[in-house]
């Protein structure tokens, strides 16, 4: 599992939906385990590899757009894991998503 802190920026825990786009898989499905407005990880049953160029919906997002992100580790979860799918993948934004840190800044002081 991904647990080496290797992101320039913090992340904040979360679950939302994302569609994943790669050049050959289109419309698959991934659930956000946490998020910055540079980057996330999610649980996907789809298998990538590291260095894929994906398109990202974030469905927790009022206008969700497409956003461009490299995968810079993908990894497969084991068995007894409490992650619903096989794997997990990590992935950069090309540009940053301001509004998504703000979206994840509102549910959890609804949350608190």
């Amino acid at each position: 599992m991904i647990d080496q802190e290797r992101r320039g920026q913090k992340r904040t825990r979360a679950h939302f939906a994302v569609r994943i786009d790669g050049r050959e898989k289109k419309g698959r499905l991934g659930v956000a385990q946490d998020a910055s407005a540079h980057g996330i990880l999610l649980n996907t049953c789809s298998r990538f590899t590291a260095a894929d160029e994906v398109e990202l919906t974030l469905l927790a997002l009022p206008n969700a757009a497409p956003v461009k992100a490299r995968l810079v580790r993908v990894e497969v979860v084991g068995r007894d894991s409490s992650f619903p799918w096989r794997y997990l993948a990590a992935a950069v934004f090309d540009r940053p998503v301001p509004e998504l840190e703000s979206v994840l800044s509102a549910d959890a002081a609804a949350t608190s």
